[in-house]
């Protein structure tokens, strides 16, 4: 996915915005359901390392 762009996925255009803190994988998600805007956001995509 790219930063600070827009990717398509079916009928929704998805905004995608990195957030730098607080960690590098920080994301935040703004798409447009039912006439509604909204906003999903996560820090981690990958597993936790052992230990």
């Amino acid at each position: 996915m790219p930063n600070d762009g827009t990717v398509r996925r079916q009928k929704y255009e998805i905004g995608v915005h990195h957030l730098p803190r607080p960690s590098p994988y920080a994301a935040a998600y703004a798409l447009t359901v039912e006439g509604r805007r909204v906003m999903a956001t996560g820090d981690r995509q990958t597993p936790r390392a052992p230990g």
